[in-house]
């Protein structure tokens, strides 16, 4: 399990970037069409969130503790919930809360998984 963990700290770390990039050109582009909206704010709390989860993921890669599955799972929760409330302009947070439910599953199974 710890290898799928680091794979997946991996990816979610590359997935901020790619997000954060996004994010900040519809919080740009919106800002030039004065739009009111806050999809792209939101995306960039979403970045910072993903983020969290892949340093979380790998930094507890090979530990028997709990602690990380847990907070991996919380984190996803939020993420999955902001998403996919503020998916109004940026549809693309679709994509990236389905992303953080799947860490999010995927540390359950886990935190089900280890050993008692």
């Amino acid at each position: 399990m710890s290898v799928a963990k680091l794979v997946t700290g991996i990816i979610s770390i590359v997935i901020c970037v790619i997000m954060l990039l996004q994010s900040c050109a519809i919080t740009f582009a919106d800002a030039l069409a004065k739009q009111r909206s806050i999809s792209g704010a939101a995306g960039i709390f979403i970045a910072i969130l993903i983020l969290a989860i892949g340093v979380i993921s790998i930094t507890t890669r090979n530990k028997g503790a709990k602690g990380g599955c847990v907070a991996i799972v919380f984190i996803s929760i939020i993420a999955c919930y902001v998403g996919y409330i503020n998916s109004d302009d940026f549809k693309d947070l679709i994509i990236w809360s389905i992303w953080c439910g799947a860490m999010g599953v995927l540390s359950f199974v886990q935190l089900i998984i280890i050993e008692k």
